[in-house]
């Protein structure tokens, strides 16, 4: 197979060849553009648990800790005055769990209400519990060097491979690179 420049692009002679790394350049790209790029993709969800905004790791160790002293009250069964110190310890510190919450629960609700619509208030709130909330991905193409963005498959695959692989000339070729070409030159 013979390497020819043409457009700025290395070009193979036999067309079966170049139509073969067309697609397979193409298939990477495209392979890592959707790896990279955040794209809206419906969710398969494992579970039905819906998540909350408002819940923070502070709630979490406030729960965890109400629960923990819930568990310690009720396995206390012999000693009846050490059953009633852990029971008022855990009502005292569930009530703090609850206000807690109550606090955090509140602080998004009012941010909410003071960013919304006035036309139209309920609709982000259905478009929430609906679950429809979507946000807008932004897709990036290659700067061309004229300062300009690429708008198609073929401009972007020509640009990049314009930048990524680079003219292959004998003139500039290492001593390496030489010996390797006999090499193979003498294999072929």
């Amino acid at each position: 197979m013979q390497l020819t420049k043409g457009d700025g692009l290395i070009l193979a002679i036999d067309s079966n060849a170049r139509s073969k790394m067309w697609f397979k350049f193409n298939s990477a790209i495209t392979a890592a553009c959707m790896a990279t790029f955040q794209v809206s993709r419906p969710v398969k969800r494992a579970t039905k648990e819906h998540i909350v905004p408002w819940w923070t790791n502070d709630l979490k160790i406030f729960r965890r800790k109400a629960l923990d002293l819930r568990r310690r009250y009720q396995r206390t069964k012999i000693d009846a005055n050490l059953r009633h110190d852990r029971i008022v310890l855990y009502l005292e510190y569930n009530r703090l769990y609850q206000a807690k919450l109550r606090e955090e629960k509140l602080k998004p609700w009012k941010d909410f209400c003071s960013s919304t619509e006035i036309s139209n208030p309920w609709k982000a709130v259905y478009r929430y519990a609906a679950k429809k909330l979507r946000s807008k991905s932004i897709l990036s193409t290659p700067k061309a060097i004229n300062n300009t963005y690429t708008t198609d498959s073929h401009s972007t695959i020509n640009q990049l491979m314009a930048h990524f692989i680079s003219e292959d000339s004998e003139n500039s070729d290492t001593t390496r690179q030489a010996a390797s070409d006999g090499t193979l030159a003498h294999i072929q």
